[in-house]
Parts: structure tokens; sequence; C-alpha cells
């Protein structure tokens, strides 16, 4: 079949041709990744086989796992990564009615990191139980996400601001409107701040606000994508180009493709949300 389509349709040999030219390029580049994970493991002393060369390469381009894989793993590190002190650039984002201490303490505990939703506890109160659940369930980092909407009768936000100061959260994820009305509140707590931006002149107003990091949704992210409608392949770039301050990426994103993809493009990380709602495979299943 392969032979047939070669004689009758040139334009799938140059296709064929174009797409090995890739293939081979994309090798290269996993060449130099292992050998410079090779050299970084190298360089840490360890007594362990270090050998990270592509073993098994078989025809039909599929790798096998390098040796060390987990010593790999924890060796993605970002500067989302050190600011938030996670493990993995790996975000659950805030979602209403889901994000409860459980699963933000099991983000958490996963070395990612987990976010309580705030208005989804209906008072500060509720707020302040919630963060102090968390607490008992993980001792790794956690953040709040507080969603600024507009409406007739404004939720309590100093009072959610102030469970979050006492309760020692030191990251919040905002959302919404702009959150500059609160910043002096938060900076001054000293959280760590990240805003939900959907397009790039927002993300440069939240860096100019003094926000630590950016979340930049593309028209693939869940909830309010904006109204720009620009996906992730296009403002990702466009956001690497103009913000100084880091930014992850949100929307579509639930695999390590789309980790690499957003890391290639500029992010330091990535949101997850609608992932952690779903079922396994092995659910699936019914295993």
């Amino acid at each position: 079949e392969h032979d047939r389509l070669i004689r009758e349709f040139p334009t799938f040999k140059q296709q064929q041709e174009l797409n090995w030219a890739s293939i081979q390029s994309f090798r290269t580049l996993c060449t130099k990744v292992t050998d410079d994970l090779q050299r970084e493991l190298s360089e840490r002393g360890s007594n362990e086989d270090t050998n990270l060369e592509e073993k098994h390469m078989a025809p039909s381009l599929i790798w096998d796992v390098p040796p060390r894989m987990e010593e790999a793993r924890k060796m993605i590190k970002t500067k989302i990564t050190e600011m938030f002190e996670i493990e993995h650039p790996i975000i659950q984002g805030g979602m209403h009615y889901v994000g409860f201490a459980e699963m933000a303490s099991a983000v958490a505990n996963a070395g990612g990191l987990g976010i309580i939703t705030g208005l989804t506890q209906k008072t500060p109160d509720d707020l302040a139980k919630e963060i102090a659940k968390c607490h008992e369930m993980t001792d790794k980092p956690f953040g709040v996400n507080l969603t600024f909407l507009p409406g007739f009768e404004e939720p309590d936000y100093p009072g959610y601001i102030e469970a979050i100061v006492k309760g020692g959260v030191k990251i919040v994820e905002t959302a919404g409107r702009s959150p500059e009305a609160y910043m002096p509140d938060l900076k001054g707590a000293g959280i760590k701040v990240i805003h939900k931006c959907t397009s790039v002149r927002h993300s440069l107003k939240a860096e100019k606000i003094g926000c630590d990091a950016v979340s930049v949704d593309g028209f693939e992210c869940g909830g309010h994508p904006g109204e720009d409608d620009i996906p992730n392949m296009i403002l990702l770039p466009r956001a690497a180009e103009e913000l100084k301050i880091p930014f992850i990426a949100s929307g579509g994103m639930g695999n390590a493709q789309q980790l690499v993809a957003a890391l290639a493009m500029g992010a330091e990380g990535i949101n997850i949300c609608l992932l952690y709602t779903s079922p396994s495979p092995r659910d699936q299943r019914g295993s």
C-alpha cells in the first residue's frame, strides 16, 4: 500500500520526506536532551549508572523508556517550580464546586500545586475551615483561587483574603476582573499572585500591577476563556515574546506531550483542570 501511494501520488513521497526530516530533527533534539541529562547527573556525582543513551530504536520510531527516568523526571525545574516550591510544573486550576481540600491536597502530595476554590465556600469562615482541613491532609504548598466577579452584591473579598492570610496560604490564583485593588493586602502578606489572563494585553497589565506570574488561557480553556478566541498555539509564543514574569499555559493541557509543547512555546508550566475530574482508563474499564 505504501509503494502504491508513492507511485500514484508524487506529493505523498514528498510529504514522507518532509516527515522523515522532521523526525530526524526531533531525534537530534532528544539526543541533546539525554546528553544534557547525562551531564547534569554526572555533575551531581551520582554513583549509580547514569547512562541515558537511547536504546532499542525501533523502526516504528518508538523509544524505550530511558534508564533513570525517575531521576530525570524530578529534574524538570522551571521558574514556576522554584517560585511555588513544587516538584512538578503542574498546577490544578481553580474549579467551582470541585476545588475542595481533598483534591488540592492530593495534587500537592503528588508534587503539583493544588488549588482550593475560594468562592465555592459560602463564607470566609467556611474557607478558613477548608484551608485548615487541607493543612491536615498535606504539608506541601497549596493555593487558593479567588475569582473577582462583577455583580450587584459583591462577595466579602476582604474577609476571604483575611482567611487566606490567617490560614498561612502563600499562593493565590486570581481570575475574572483585575486583582489590582486587592494587591496591597495580598502582597503585604507575602502572598505570590498568579492571575488568569486570556490575552497578551491583559497579561502585561497583570505584570504591571505586580502579579508574580500569569496563567495564559487559550481559547481551549474551560470556564470563560475571554472573547478574543485565540488558541494556545498562537497565544503562548506571543506571551513569551512580551512578558518578563513567568507564565503557565492553560487550556487543553492534560498529558506529558502537551507539557513539553507548552514549555517549548515559552511557558514555565501548565494548568490542568478537567483532567482531574475525569475517570482514569482503569476506572473506565471498571477495574
